[in-house]
């Protein structure tokens, strides 16, 4: 499925491309400059998140292209997730309220198996947070599948057993729906360097309202610009201690649902009985068989113009 979506995308992702160029008169030399830009900041992007760095500039260099929305994603089909949440202001908020637990999702599979849910292969459409935040997002499904989750079922999706998630595809939609994310937030708030790209897929009457919403002084979960996202993107680096919130965690105890403390919390939280029993291994942080170093390399084209990148560990 993924292979039929990227051969049919590519060829309109770059019937577009040329099409914007040549009505600006740069004709193949912009497309080319375009795409030499696209790719190294799609490059730089995916690196960072491979290795828990900084990534927000990154974004906003993709972000700020001129160049048609599709064509900055390689997997996530974002012009088809507005076309079908587009009626309302209240629909396009939901987008990166769902995009968020879907990138969780993401971060959690590319986690060692060791350090996965015990259920991570189903994800229950009757589960809260799905119920909530994603299930809302028409086109939710169709993300879930390019994860992995191909087998649908009436209460949920599940991974088909006997197999692992493509690490290659995880990366790449993850750093999608990063992008995603972040893009919709700067729409919403006003702070888009290109909104007339986002305008194109909305009806006038939902634009209209956005003007309005943004006049407002509408705020996404990200204060301003500038702190869309502070976070470093990795799951698997350290993000402190779960129980104080405040000092760098060092442990991870598999008998307390895996979560990570620091030493101080961790002497305080064991002291109780119930947990000094066998079950409660603790491990230290750094021992951790974390996904390695990786360098990036283009080994083909994606589903929307944009190479799709492939992990090469070193």
């Amino acid at each position: 499925m993924i292979h039929e979506i990227t051969t049919r995308s590519l060829k309109m992702g770059q019937a577009t491309s040329n099409q914007v160029c040549n009505n600006s008169g740069g004709g193949d030399e912009d497309v080319a400059a375009i795409d030499s830009r696209l790719l190294e900041c799609r490059q730089n992007f995916m690196k960072a998140v491979q290795k828990g760095e900084k990534y927000t500039h990154f974004v906003l260099n993709l972000i700020s292209l001129p160049c048609p929305v599709s064509l900055k994603y390689a997997l996530l089909n974002v012009k088809h997730i507005l076309e079908q949440n587009n009626q309302s202001e209240e629909e396009l908020k939901k987008i990166p309220i769902a995009l968020v637990i879907l990138e969780k999702y993401c971060r959690h599979l590319l986690k060692p198996v060791a350090f996965r849910a015990e259920m991570w292969r189903s994800v229950k459409y009757s589960n809260p947070i799905y119920e909530d935040r994603v299930e809302p997002l028409k086109g939710s499904t169709d993300i879930m599948e390019l994860m992995g989750y191909t087998v649908k079922v009436e209460d949920g999706v599940y991974f088909p057993e006997g197999k692992e998630p493509d690490v290659d595809i995880i990366y790449n939609l993850l750093t999608d729906i990063i992008m995603a994310r972040q893009e919709m937030e700067l729409y919403l708030i006003g702070a888009h360097p290109q909104p007339a790209h986002i305008d194109q897929y909305l009806p006038q009457s939902t634009i209209m309202r956005i003007r309005i919403l943004q006049q407002s002084g509408y705020k996404t979960s990200s204060t301003s610009p500038e702190k869309i996202d502070s976070k470093t993107g990795g799951e698997m680096k350290n993000k402190g201690c779960t129980i104080c919130l405040d000092k760098k965690a060092v442990i991870f105890c598999e008998g307390c649902d895996k979560i990570l403390m620091c030493e101080m919390c961790d002497s305080k939280w064991h002291e109780h009985p119930r947990r000094q029993q066998p079950n409660h291994k603790r491990k230290k942080i750094e021992a951790w068989n974390v996904i390695p170093q990786s360098s990036v390399k283009i080994t083909h084209q994606g589903a929307y113009g944009l190479g799709l990148l492939s992990v090469s560990y070193i």
